[in-house]
């Protein structure tokens, strides 16, 4: 168990990544290294029909996305941050890597009918696309499949520490 002091955590918010490595390298004696892999996924491509977003206006500062199990809701957006918003969708699974090329921020909302829908006999239909379509048919962007470049951590050598 470690304990960082609140005092210092806020000082040293942006090494705690570093303290926490230093501290598995020590303990569990811990070697890692870190190389480039492909992965399945997604690539975020504009879709043949062009666009279909609002370009957040100039002086629009603030960015912000609501999003919930099938509706999200964008100000200001980029397409990267759509991208990761999208790869945390449980009815896409995997990563999506913004490939569009637009810069800058988007309005927009996007609306679709889950993965799983609700099984019960007197449920009602529910006529929303899939997460896929809606990408598609509301924001004029397609997710097609692709392999995703990441940066894989690999764990070298870890060993069951020692009880004091």
């Amino acid at each position: 168990t470690a304990k960082i002091p609140t005092e210092f955590m806020q000082q040293t918010r942006d090494k705690l990544p570093e303290m926490i490595q230093s501290l598995l390298a020590d303990r569990f004696h811990l070697a890692i290294h870190r190389e480039p892999r492909q992965i399945s996924g997604y690539a975020l491509v504009v879709a043949k029909k062009g666009m279909r977003m609002e370009r957040a206006k100039a002086d629009q500062q603030a960015s912000h996305l609501n999003a919930n199990n099938t509706h999200i809701t964008a100000e200001n957006v980029t397409m990267e941050a759509l991208a990761k918003q999208l790869s945390r969708r449980r009815d896409i699974g995997e990563l999506v890597v913004d490939e569009t090329g637009l810069k800058g921020g988007f309005n927009f909302v996007l609306d679709w009918m889950p993965d799983r829908p609700d099984s019960k006999p007197d449920a009602p239909a529910d006529d929303r696309p899939s997460i896929f379509t809606a990408v598609e048919e509301q924001l004029g962007l397609k997710l097609e499949r692709a392999k995703a470049p990441i940066q894989a951590i690999v764990i070298d050598r870890a060993e069951k520490p020692e009880i004091d």
